[in-house]
């Protein structure tokens, strides 16, 4: 399982896509439901090709440090987390409106408090990958592919 994170408007929807077109990576729903996502995640191994272990990805996921050691316990192991870092003045200027603003400041708010325990468990653990959303996108693509592919191989020779 594959994870990518980041606050409201840094970009990650956009990496989402690149990552998916790129890697053969099968996008799952997100839910707060761990055995929602578990189902998922069984649906796409049951359905892998060629006797290969099918890889998943889901965006916003996990919310929580609860959830994602609820996910670990229950489900699978979090291979890896993408983390888009952005602060939040820099992402407020990529929004148009006044109240689309005060959304996003609650928004960040809550994401700032959510990922900092995420991000140091698996900053802690080596697989994260933490990526600045301040460069244009083409240009933070070339930082997810690189770092993705490079977790990918290690996974592949059992190294991660």
């Amino acid at each position: 399982m594959i994870c990518i994170i980041g606050g409201p408007k840094s970009g990650k929807s956009t990496q989402l896509q690149n990552i998916i077109k790129r890697f053969d990576i099968k996008q799952l729903n997100y839910s707060d439901d761990v055995a929602a996502l578990g189902k998922q995640v069984e649906e796409a191994v049951s359905n892998g090709r060629d006797g290969k272990k099918p890889r998943v990805i889901i965006e916003g996921f996990p919310r929580t440090i609860s959830q994602s050691d609820k996910f670990e316990a229950e489900v699978a192991p979090i291979l890896v987390i993408i983390s888009i870092v952005l602060d939040s003045p820099k992402a407020l200027d990529r929004i148009d409106t006044k109240i689309d603003k005060n959304d996003a400041k609650i928004n960040w708010k809550r994401f700032d408090d959510n990922s900092e325990p995420i991000i140091k468990k698996f900053r802690f653990q080596g697989n994260i990958l933490e990526i600045t959303g301040e460069w244009p996108a083409d240009e933070v693509w070339e930082q997810v592919e690189a770092k993705l592919e490079s977790a990918l191989e290690l996974d592949d020779r059992g190294e991660l």
